[in-house]
Order: structure tokens, then sequence, then C-alpha cells
């Protein structure tokens, strides 16, 4: 608080005091004086006259900058009653009186006020802490402190109304780096009183607080989570955002976010059907800072396990985690037959298993419902279901079929009973002649085949035997189903009547049969398999002319079909062989000699070439001195004896020929061909 200076400043206050005192009743005191900073840096004072001062009234104004009073500004007449300091220093405190002069007679003094000087410091980034003198000496006139804080680009805002000349301000929503503004203001029973603006520096890194959760709830018949957290006050609150988190393997995934002023609730939909879940909630302000979160909270997983040849079920469940009082006690329930949930029984807080009796032929949805040994709400689990009638037994145990995919994978098919329930199968395999081998065993699926695929095969080569064991829900063997084989192809090129010859085996064994046997066959390295014949269902082996293809390629890739004779199961099936390729060896007829004056047909060499890949073709002639004479990638275009536009001597020549089979196979021909001339 600033005081008055010794020495002379104290002689100098006394003297004007006594002079006033005897000249009060004919120079009377101005009244109300008041200072205020201006936004520019100046000091504004005011003050009153009273009601009946004589015109001729002066005002004398004095300052002291620390150094002692001094005259600062002689106001005439008394009509003017203010005046702007320029000369101030915005950051160093001032006092300021005034004195009535009339005729060479004072007044006394009026009061002394200050320059209001506010300092601004950064406690932190996000924490300001402010500090400023009084406008007044000891006592204060009534009245409080205004503090007011402008962020950038907005207006003044008042923060704070006290009687202290401290102040600590939180800075919550400033997202970047931004100069903040103060001013305080004493606003007092006649006039207000500013202070200098100070500014600063500030960015909010400030996190709101930190939620908690009350309860994480299952909805046994949905699966739904829905997890409830007290609010959180913070004035710049924005989200929360909920996680599904993993702390043993430090993995956080975002599940949902609540905006502030919301219902602090939330539904992770369908995710407690299935595990338990641990969940938190983050609190996040506008600016994007957290405060993590101050604990989790873990929903319990329910699972029973019913034996349909026993009178009980076995209820266990994960603990419920979160409360910090704990849990005080599980309560087992169920939905019976679809009914209103009933109490199967009561276990402690500590335990997470319960047998409970049950009925046959009822199916049972049990769930789990933990109560607080607090005040939060309860809990519950997912539903676990059983049924504890005794299982459909099937009525059929039938190998569909059994089909090969590729040279080393062939694919199993049961077919199974619709009606039936709980049933368990073994599926076992043989080689050809070998004794079977368990591969596994399989429970049954809502699907209308139980399918299984079987690797590192060859099934090129070999034939595989495959049967299923059927086993009712109590676990008691019912029966085999019939046996399965694959087919295996073989394929022959017949040269001679430019055929190829399939012959595969049997497919075994469907009910009533094959029914027929589907050839399909593709030309070439490419291309779409086509339906090209059939055999009944006794016939093993067919014989597929090609010769309309000896100007194709000669590859030709075969697969054999079998399909499934009418059965009364309603559902026939198909098996098929390995995809089995094979080449027409090239053939390449070649004339051995040209008659240059001869028949037309009989000037041009010209080769034949029928299941060779025609662009791999080449035909070279040379002379008996090596010379080159024609060549030709073509078929169709043939030698007709010339070179450099004349006919050659007759004489004999050489031919190379090469070109490659429909697998790519090459070849090469050479030998000699005889030009000759009747003249």
């Amino acid at each position: 608080m600033i005081g008055f200076p010794s020495g002379f400043r104290f002689f100098q206050a006394a003297a004007l005091a006594l002079l006033a005192l005897n000249m009060r009743a004919q120079v009377p005191v101005p009244v109300n004086f008041c200072g205020s900073m201006n936004p520019d840096g100046t000091f504004a004072l005011t003050w009153e006259t009273p009601p009946d001062a004589d015109p001729d009234l002066n005002y004398e104004l004095y300052r002291d900058d620390g150094t002692g009073f001094a005259l600062l500004n002689m106001q005439a007449p008394a009509t003017n009653t203010g005046f702007t300091d320029f000369g101030l220093d915005p950051n160093q405190v001032n006092g300021y009186y005034v004195r009535s002069v009339f005729q060479g007679d004072f007044s006394e003094n009026s009061e002394i006020i200050f320059n209001m000087v506010l300092s601004l410091d950064a406690l932190s980034q996000s924490v300001a802490v402010l500090n400023w003198t009084a406008p007044y000496d000891d006592p204060m006139p009534p009245g409080q402190y205004e503090v007011y804080r402008t962020l950038p680009g907005e207006a003044p805002e008042l923060r704070g109304v006290l009687n202290e000349t401290t102040f600590t301000d939180t800075l919550q929503g400033i997202c970047d780096d931004s100069v903040v503004t103060y001013y305080v203001e004493f606003a007092g029973a006649n006039c207000t009183t500013r202070s200098q603006t100070a500014e600063e520096e500030f960015l909010d890194i400030i996190p709101p607080p930190q939620p908690v959760i009350e309860t994480a709830v299952t909805d046994p018949e949905t699966g739904d989570i829905i997890v409830y957290w007290d609010p959180v006050s913070a004035p710049d609150l924005d989200l929360y955002r909920i996680q599904d988190i993993d702390l043993l393997n430090q993995q956080f995934i975002n599940i949902g976010v609540v905006q502030a002023g919301e219902p602090t609730e939330f539904i992770y939909e369908g995710a407690g059907a299935n595990e338990e879940k641990t969940l938190a909630v983050i609190a996040f302000d506008l600016c994007g800072n957290d405060a993590s979160f101050s604990g989790t909270a873990t929903t319990m997983f329910a699972e029973a396990e019913y034996s349909e040849c026993a009178t009980d079920a076995m209820v266990s469940w994960t603990p419920y985690a979160g409360w910090p009082e704990g849990v005080d006690a599980y309560l087992i329930k169920a939905f019976i037959d679809g009914g209103a949930e009933e109490l199967m029984g009561e276990v402690t807080g500590d335990e997470t298993f319960f047998i409970a009796e049950v009925d046959p032929n009822r199916e049972y949805c049990f769930f789990v419902e933990a109560v607080s040994a607090g005040a939060q709400r309860n809990s519950t689990s997912n539903a676990a279901c059983v049924t504890t009638d005794y299982p459909v037994i099937a009525e059929f145990v039938y190998n569909s079929y059994v089909t090969v995919i590729d040279n080393t994978t062939a694919e199993v098919a049961l077919l199974q009973d619709p009606e039936s329930e709980g049933m368990t199968y073994e599926l076992f395999r043989a080689r050809q002649t070998g004794g079977f081998v368990k591969l596994g065993t399989f429970g049954q699926t809502g699907q209308e085949f139980l399918i299984y695929t079987d690797t590192d095969l060859d099934t090129r080569n070999l034939n595989y035997r495959y049967k299923w064991r059927a086993y009712d829900g109590c676990g008691v063997f019912i029966g085999e189903s019939n046996v399965g084989r694959t087919m295996t192809l073989i394929t022959l090129a017949d040269t001679r009547e430019l055929a190829n010859v399939l012959t595969w085996t049997a497919y075994e064994e469907w009910e009533n049969g094959v029914g027929r046997y589907r050839i399909e066959r593709r030309v070439g390295r490419e291309g779409p398999f086509e339906d090209y014949a059939e055999t009944d269902g006794e016939t093993t082996v067919f014989t597929d002319n090609v010769e309309e293809f000896r100007f194709e390629e000669g590859e030709f890739c075969y697969r054999i079909v079998a399909e499934e004779a009418a059965n009364s199961y309603g559902v026939s099936s198909e098996s098929a062989t390995v995809v089995r390729c094979i080449t027409q060896p090239p053939v390449m007829w070649i004339p051995s000699a040209i008659m240059l004056d001869g028949e037309p047909e009989n000037r041009v060499f010209k080769p034949v070439a029928a299941f060779i890949d025609f662009d791999s073709f080449r035909m070279e002639i040379y002379n008996k001195w090596g010379q080159r004479l024609f060549t030709s990638d073509d078929t169709e275009e043939g030698w007709d004896g010339t070179f450099r536009g004349g006919f050659v001597p007759p004489d004999m020549y050489r031919y190379i020929i090469s070109y490659n089979d429909g697998s790519g196979k090459p070849f090469v021909e050479q030998d000699v061909i005889y030009v000759l001339k009747h003249n």
C-alpha cells in the first residue's frame, strides 16, 4: 500500500491540514475525488464542486511519484473538475489529492487516491496470478474489486468480485498459445477506479476431472452393455469418450462418445454377449485435454454347462470389478421357457459358480446379478442358455458326397438331420484298401451339411474312402454312415485315331448309385470348362475324337463329375475328379520334292501341321552351300522354288522346321527336299 513520503512531504501535509482547518468555513473542500486508468495508459482524475462554492474558486492538483507531493496542475475556474495525467508511468504507484483555493485561502486537502497497479504472473501455462495495489489508504471506503479478462477476439469478461488484492484465474478453453489481457476495477460508492491492463501468453493444458464409473450392466436379453458414470464439472468440458480396454496388453479401443450435457450413460451394443468387457470413461475438454481414467468397470460373463443326461446345470461367471466397496452378493436368475425372470439361488460376493437344479424338457437362460456392497445400482451379466430335454436322435447318418477339389485336397460332406439335437460325429479316412484312421470329432451344426476339407492327399493317383460315426447328445453311439470314395481319372492320347481315351474309377457308395457321369472338357490352356458329354452310371470309359481340333494346339483338359441318382433324402449330390490335361502329339506331313513345271499343287513346298502351337512355327530352306534361300513363320506360306526372283536349279536342298506342341515342348524337323523339273 502506498503511503505518504517522509520529511518534507509530511510537513507539507501537516501545514496544509492546519491551514485548511482555519479556512474550512470560507473555502469548501472538493468532494468525490476519483481516478481511473484509461486504456491508453493515461490517468483520468475527477472531482466535484460543492453546491455553495464561490464561482471564483480554483483547485490545485498534487501528485506524489515517490519523491513527495508536488503541484501538478492549477484548475481555474472551479467549473473545471477533471484532469488527465499524460505523464504517468502506469506500472508505478502515484498518489494524488486536490485542494480548493479562494483569494489566497486554502481548503483542506481532499482524500488521497492512488492509481491501481496490476501485476500479472503465469503460475503455469494455464494459471494466472494477479496482484494489484489499492486505490485508497486505510480505511478503504465501501466497495469491491472486479477482475476482468479479455481473450483474443472477445469482449471483456468479469472473472471475479472480491475484497482482496490478489486473484488466481484458471484459463480453460484456450487451445492455442494466446495473449490474454487483464484489468481490475474498484467499484466504490461514488466512483469506479480502474487499473492499467496487463497481458501474458497462456495455453489451456489443464484436463477436466476424471470421471468415475458407477456401474456397467449387461442386458441379459440383448447382450448390450450399458455403462453409467458420474458427470464431472468443468467449464470447458466437451465430451466423454468410452473405451473398451485390455490392460494386460495395453490395448485401448474407442467405442463411443457422449457429448457434455447429455445423460452420462452409453450403450455398447452386443458387446457383452460373448465375453466380459473392461470399460473406462475419459473426459475431454474443448482443447482435447483428457483426464485419462481413474478406474475401470469389468462386466460379468456367465456360462452354463448342462449334461442332457443329468438333472442340474452349473452356472459360472467372471466376477464383477469396479465398485470400491466390492460385491456383496451374487443372485443367480433365469428366464425359464422364455418367461419372466426367476431367482434360482444366491451366493456370496467371493463365489463365482452355482449348481442349479433343473427340470427336463425345458429351456433355462441363466444370468447373474451382482449386488454392490455400496450404494451403486446392481449389475447383470449376459444370458447363458441351456436346454434340459434329451436330444433328438438323428434318423439318418448319410455321407452325402466325397469330391476332389484339387491334386491334394478332397471335401467330405455329411448330410445332417435337421430335427436331431446335440449330435457329434467322428470322421474316418482310409487309403484305397488300407484301414480307417480317425480324422477328428465334430459337433452338429445348424447347416444342411457338415463339411470337412481334407488336405495333403494325392488325389491324382489314389482313391480315398471316408465314413462317419454318429453319437447322440448323451454320447451314445448310434451308427455309421455309408462309405464315400473319391474317383481318379486316367487320360490317354490315341494318336492313330486322333482321339483321347478317358478312364475313371466309379464313385461309391450312394444310396441308389450314380445317375450319370458328366464329362467336362476344356480345349487349350485357358478358358472355362464346358459340359461336353455324358455316360450312364455304369460306364466309366469315354473316347473323345479330337480330329476336328487338329489345327489347334492339341492340349485338352478333362474333369469327370458323378451325379447322384435320386435318393430318399431329397438331396442329390455330385463328386468330381481332379482335372487331367493331355496333349495330342504334334503331326507334321512334309513333302519330299517339288516339280517346278509340274501340276500347281506340286510346285510349292508346304508342310501340313496338326496339333502344334502355330505361333511357334518356323521353316527355313538352305542350299548345299549353307546359303539360306527362304524363311517363313506361317504354315500357310510355302516355298515355290524361287530365290531372288528366279527359280533355283534342280538339286537337293535342306529344310529345317521348328515348332512347339500344345504344352510348349519344342520339336525340330530337318531333312532334304528335291527340286525337280521335266525339261
